[in-house]
Formats: structure tokens, C-alpha cells, sequence
């Protein structure tokens, strides 16, 4: 238990950067990133953005969510949004080539539900 504690204050060397992946060296690739409102999905998105892929980010409507870039709107709790979501997406883009699932609901009291009641 302590030793999982330490980690926290002292994470050992990352093994993944973005030195990992060169600018330009995903040209050609179409990136969907989930839950880029914040936290991993943020700065997965970050790291990408000088690879040259088209990357759309997915968010959960509401103030935090950008309004300068291209976004799905997509908001696992509220499954409707889901079918919205990849009708946009269809509309746009004739492939698709990583889906990066990142989106959680994580932090809601136990027995929580979806809009639909899953």
C-alpha cells in the first residue's frame, strides 16, 4: 500500500511522450479522441494535433466545452447523443482509423443510470 502511495509523489519515468510521435507522421489518419473536456482525453488531443491527423474531439455539452474547434458532441451518460454524434461524423469523413475511448462517467453515486435508465 505505501509503495502504491509513493508512486503518486515520485512516478517513475514516462514511457510514452509525445516525442513518440513525430510531427506530420499521422497524415492521412482520422483520430476520434473521447472525453477531451479535460484530463487524459485533453492532452491525448494536444499530443496529436502536430501529428497532421484530423482529430475530433469529443465533449460533454455544457460551459466547458470548446468553441473554437470542431467538436462531437457526445455525452455517454445521455445514449441518444451517440447516434447524433456518429451522423455528424458520417457527414464528414469518408474513413475512420483510431477511436481513442477515454469518455468515463466516472464519480457518480452508486445506482446512477443513463437518460434511458441503462
Amino acid at each position: 500500500m505505501l509503495k502504491a502511495v509513493w508512486q503518486q509523489y515520485l512516478p517513475q519515468k514516462p514511457t510514452f511522450t509525445e516525442r513518440d510521435v513525430p510531427p506530420g507522421s499521422q497524415v492521412g489518419k482520422v483520430f476520434i479522441v473521447t472525453g477531451t473536456n479535460k484530463g487524459i482525453g485533453y492532452e491525448l488531443a494536444k499530443m496529436l494535433y502536430f501529428t497532421g491527423a484530423t482529430i475530433y474531439l469529443t465533449v460533454t455539452p455544457g460551459p466547458a466545452s470548446p468553441t473554437t474547434l470542431k467538436t462531437l458532441y457526445l455525452d455517454l451518460a445521455h445514449l441518444t447523443t451517440i447516434e447524433a454524434s456518429t451522423a455528424t461524423f458520417a457527414a464528414q469523413e469518408i474513413r475512420f482509423d483510431i477511436l481513442w475511448n477515454n469518455a468515463g462517467i466516472g464519480g457518480k453515486p452508486k445506482g446512477t443510470t443513463t437518460k434511458q435508465n441503462l
